[in-house]
């Protein structure tokens, strides 16, 4: 998901979507799944865990949000 969602908001920011919620929904997600991965990487899977299952969904409600691709 961490490579998914840049693309993805790229993507959406070039076919002419307005920035808005849905932005800054994505850029959280992607935060958090980012920091799931490293945290991971670190041994903490608890929290790597609690990142990628926070992030995730955050992305697919940024996509939700955004309309129709």
């Amino acid at each position: 998901m961490f490579v998914l969602g840049p693309a993805l908001a790229v993507v959406r920011l070039t076919r002419g979507h307005q920035v808005g919620a849905w932005t800054g929904l994505y850029a959280v997600g992607i935060v958090l799944a980012g920091l799931g991965g490293i945290l991971a990487r670190r041994g903490s899977t608890r929290l790597a865990s609690v990142a990628v299952i926070i992030g995730c969904p955050l992305l697919g409600l940024g996509d939700a949000t955004a309309g129709p691709l």
